[in-house]
């Protein structure tokens, strides 16, 4: 069947999407270091399962997670000090310069719930030795191993499978405890409370993210609506969709179409982006504040919800970057 679809796509497309797909890993792949690519894909366990984090002093006696902690500092301060290696991916983003530090702190709290994970999946095996424990730990380390080593970035849908077996590895954790008091049973509503909270938060974040990108939209739409040509513009995602639904043209690298006056729309932070390669004015520049102190999805803060090449953590707290866009006029044809 999988022979059939890359022979399919390659007759419809010029290349089978299978072959493509294992060609675009590859390359993504030799700018990661295996060892930061590790790293960050137990970051993003940790951050992507926040009760493994927030259960932790009711999980573990209290020199279990001693340990953790130690753990998990030592992968921070090894993050911070540049033992790691992250390969060429982070290079040129501004949080390895800037903020390493403040990312390399709340690295320490998603490793330390990434670690848990693994520990309760492999500590669950080992004392129960059943195939429901047999079938949660392959849940587990299953799509650990497609998220890190098939996959082509880390991200968080790629995690989002193992939310259940998380679940239920917790459960069964708390139910071996047998601690029958009122005041404990009570005492887990607070982890629980914390990662909703944290998790709605982080939801509403992600609206206020794609918004700016239909704000934008329609800030250049009104901007421009009475010039001569449609603007053309680079990028992807929900900002593509805006800007076609008013008529504008999305940009290929040689811009072979643009012509003199054409105007021109680049934003700061979307995917599939390039430099123009024509003479153009001077950019005018119209930001869109984001006041919501934590980022799914920036390079400049290093969170990358969505693709782990713009940051080793799936959401940064802190100040969030203005979404930037540029506009200028072509002086140029191609």
């Amino acid at each position: 069947m999988l022979g059939g679809y890359e022979l399919y796509t390659a007759h419809l497309y010029g290349h089978g999407h299978i072959a493509e797909a294992a060609s675009y890993q590859s390359t993504v792949r030799e700018q990661e270091g295996r060892s930061g690519r590790a790293l960050v894909g137990l970051a993003f366990l940790g951050g992507c399962t926040l009760p493994a984090l927030t259960f932790i002093p009711f999980l573990w006696p209290r020199r279990q997670v001693l340990w953790l902690a130690i753990a998990s500092v030592l992968l921070a301060l090894a993050f911070w000090s540049g033992w790691i290696d992250l390969g060429s991916v982070y290079q040129y983003q501004n949080w390895l310069h800037a903020n390493r530090p403040w990312i390399s702190m709340q690295l320490f709290f998603y490793v330390a719930g990434g670690l848990s994970i693994l520990a309760l999946t492999i500590t669950d095996f080992w004392k129960v030795r059943e195939a429901v424990s047999l079938l949660l730990m392959l849940w587990i380390f299953g799509t650990l191993f497609f998220a890190l080593v098939v996959n082509w970035t880390v991200n968080a849908r790629s995690l989002l499978p193992i939310i259940p077996a998380a679940a239920i590895l917790i459960a069964r954790r708390l139910d071996t405890l047998n601690q029958a008091t009122t005041a404990w049973h009570w005492a887990l509503i607070i982890p629980l409370v914390i990662s909703a909270a944290i998790s709605l938060w982080l939801a509403a974040v992600d609206m206020a993210f794609a918004n700016t990108a239909r704000t934008a939209a329609n800030y250049i739409h009104e901007k421009t609506r009475d010039d001569f040509s449609k603007p053309w513009f680079e990028g992807r995602w929900g900002f593509e969709y805006y800007m076609e639904s008013f008529g504008a043209r999305p940009l290929e690298p040689e811009a072979q179409e643009c012509k003199f006056g054409d105007l021109v729309v680049i934003p700061k932070y979307n995917t599939s982006l390039f430099k123009f390669p024509l003479k153009t004015t001077k950019a005018e520049i119209f930001d869109f504040d984001v006041h919501t102190w934590v980022a799914t999805m920036n390079p400049d803060v290093g969170a990358g919800f969505y693709f782990s090449g713009w940051g080793p953590l799936p959401f940064v707290f802190g100040p969030v970057p203005s979404q930037r866009y540029l506009m200028a006029r072509v002086l140029q044809g191609p």
